[in-house]
């Protein structure tokens, strides 16, 4: 569970505010009542930011760590998973 500051209060205490959130807790901010904004350690600033590397990003890093000759062809590993069959006639005159 966050902490909640109003601004004022995280002005008056900003320095146990800060030690506080380097011990990893995280404080939200809040103006009349309304959050505002949140305070957070470097560490899960990072981790949050690494998260939003894009997917061509992800899956080169995972191919270094899996390399394709390792794992095979991915054809083989989901061939049998899609029905071949044509499916159901549908009528688009309706």
């Amino acid at each position: 569970m966050a902490k909640r500051y109003s601004i004022a209060e995280a002005r008056a205490k900003l320095s146990t505010l800060i030690d506080e959130v380097a011990n990893g807790a995280e404080v939200e901010l809040t103006r009349r009542g309304e959050p505002v904004a949140w305070v957070i350690s470097r560490m899960s600033y990072e981790q949050m930011h690494a998260r939003g590397k894009g997917f061509g990003e992800r899956y080169r890093r995972w191919l270094e760590r899996y390399p394709r000759e390792e794992i095979g062809d991915f054809d083989d590993v989901f061939k049998d998973l899609r029905d071949p069959s044509p499916g159901r006639d549908v009528d688009f005159d309706r």
